[in-house]
């Protein structure tokens, strides 16, 4: 009874991240319509879809970990110096850091690989703010005194803001 009292308690702590994930990326996907992102609601980026799969499977992962980790903590505690016991809480401590590493090492692979596949980010160009000074003469307002009181969206001075 009490095996099954553990396994039905991992079993809910593996399930409980890919639900939150699941409902998460639903709200997203809601907000994105109300938003005009996404005007069918649905998703057609291949990218997000492998983010929202790899962001489940290291919640898992996570998820994973911590539970082993509690119960290599709790066959520590409860040795009451059965060198064995110790030797295998410390052997599960050992391979879930491990194990722990190599998945954070594939997430940076995967995430610098998938950052370069999507090229690299341009910011938007600045726009520029022009004026005309004493003499009539269009200049950039940086660089320019500007005598009219008024500023222009383009550089010959004929879009007034």
């Amino acid at each position: 009874m009490k095996k099954l009292l553990i396994l039905g308690a991992l079993l809910l702590a593996l399930v409980t991240p890919l639900t939150a994930q699941a409902q998460f990326g639903d709200a997203m996907s809601k907000l994105n319509t109300v938003a005009g992102k996404d005007g069918a609601g649905l998703n057609s980026d291949v990218n997000s879809l492998a983010s929202t799969i790899i962001k489940g499977v290291l919640s898992l992962v996570g998820t994973i970990f911590l539970a082993l980790s509690v119960y290599a903590g709790i066959l520590w505690m409860t040795a009451a110096g059965n060198e064995e016991k110790v030797t295998k809480a410390k052997d599960i401590v050992t391979q879930a850091v491990i194990g722990l590493a190599v998945t954070l090492s594939a997430y940076a692979i995967t995430a610098f690989v998938t950052a370069k596949l999507n090229g690299p980010s341009t910011p938007a160009p600045v726009a520029e703010d022009y004026c005309k000074d004493a003499a009539g003469i269009c200049g950039n307002i940086k660089t320019a005194v500007c005598a009219d009181n008024a500023t222009y969206t383009d550089a010959n001075c004929q879009t007034k803001k």
